[in-house]
């Protein structure tokens, strides 16, 4: 349950989406996202930390097209559980890229989770270019199959 204020009144959701200006926001857990950042866990040698990710799609009207969320430190102490990850698909501006662009743009959500995650998640930085640049290049070296398979992932739209 989570109360949002709107026009100095509070609204209560209760319905797993999030009403902003006016708009309710759906998410849906991305089975077929999830596959492929399993794939890309593999190629990367990040099974570890990809174990505690989870990919959804949502119809925000963001003009990001993902977003990195981890759950704070707070958190996972009080629910008794590690370092859990959501990459957010917006699924409106992702499905017009080409599929290139789609494997890309996982990639970049990857290099923010630090390679010691602990919930938070890694700003623009020194770390996070090269972390970037490095899983490019491993992706490049796997070649045409995996990029075709993750292709074929990540072009299923989700169930919003």
């Amino acid at each position: 349950m989570l109360g949002l204020i709107r026009g100095g009144k509070t609204s209560i959701l209760t319905t797993g989406a999030l009403a902003m200006c006016g708009r309710v926001v759906r998410y849906a857990r991305w089975g077929s996202g999830e596959e492929a950042l399993r794939i890309l866990c593999g190629v990367l040698g990040l099974g570890d930390v990809c174990s505690r990710v989870r990919v959804v799609a949502s119809t925000s009207s963001s003009g990001a097209l993902a977003r990195v969320w981890g759950l704070h430190r707070v958190f996972q102490e009080a629910m008794s559980t590690g370092p859990i990850y959501v990459v957010e698909v917006v699924w409106r501006n992702f499905s017009e890229l080409g599929c290139e662009e789609r494997v890309d743009v996982l990639l970049h959500e990857l290099a923010h989770i630090p390679s010691r995650p602990r919930g938070g998640v890694r700003p623009h930085n020194r770390a996070f270019y090269r972390s970037l640049e490095l899983y490019r290049r491993a992706i490049r070296r796997a070649g045409p199959g995996v990029v075709e398979k993750l292709c074929e992932l990540l072009s299923k739209p989700p169930s919003l």
